[in-house]
C-alpha cells in the first residue's frame, strides 16, 4: 500500500531468519535423509581378499601361529547382522580372507606372549597384506 510505513527492525529480522533457514538448507542439502535421521549410511564394501600380516612390534619379525578373527557387519533389512570369521596366521605371519561385502570390519589378533589386538579395518585395493604390528607382554619380577 502507498503510505504504508515498514518497521525496519522487523524487516531485518525477518530477512536474518530467512538467510538462516536457507544457509542451513546449503549445508544439510547434500547429506541423506537416513544420516539426518540419526542412522548413517554405510556404502557396502566388497573387497576379494583381505590378508593381513602380523609382526613383532620391535623386530619386525613374522609371528607364525597368531589368532586372528575378522568381525564384519553386514546390512540385513533394518538390522545389521554381525559376523565372524576365525584363522591363523602361517608361517610368514600372514592370514588371508576370502570375499566379503560388509558395512563395517574389525580385526582381533592375539597371541600368547603379546599384548592382544582390535582394530578396524578400512580395506583398500592394494596387493600389500595390511600389517599388524604386536607389543609383548613386559614380565617384571619382584
Amino acid at each position: 500500500m502507498p503510505g504504508q510505513i515498514i518497521n525496519p527492525k522487523k524487516g531485518r529480522r525477518g530477512m536474518a531468519i530467512v538467510q538462516t533457514i536457507l544457509f542451513a538448507c546449503v549445508l544439510l542439502g547434500p547429506l541423506h535423509w537416513d544420516f539426518l535421521s540419526g542412522h548413517p549410511q554405510n556404502k557396502l564394501k566388497t573387497i576379494e581378499r583381505l590378508r593381513l600380516q602380523v609382526t613383532d612390534f620391535q623386530s619386525d619379525v613374522p609371528i607364525p601361529g597368531a589368532a586372528v578373527s575378522l568381525v564384519y557387519w553386514q546390512k540385513n533389512g533394518t538390522t545389521e547382522d554381525r559376523k565372524e570369521i576365525e584363522g591363523k596366521t602361517d608361517t610368514n605371519g600372514l592370514a588371508d580372507f576370502p570375499r566379503i561385502a560388509a558395512d563395517k570390519m574389525a580385526v582381533s589378533v592375539t597371541m600368547k606372549g603379546y599384548r592382544s589386538c582390535w582394530r578396524w579395518i578400512h580395506p583398500n585395493e592394494s596387493v600389500e597384506a595390511t600389517r599388524i604390528r604386536l607389543e609383548r607382554w613386559v614380565y617384571q619380577t619382584k
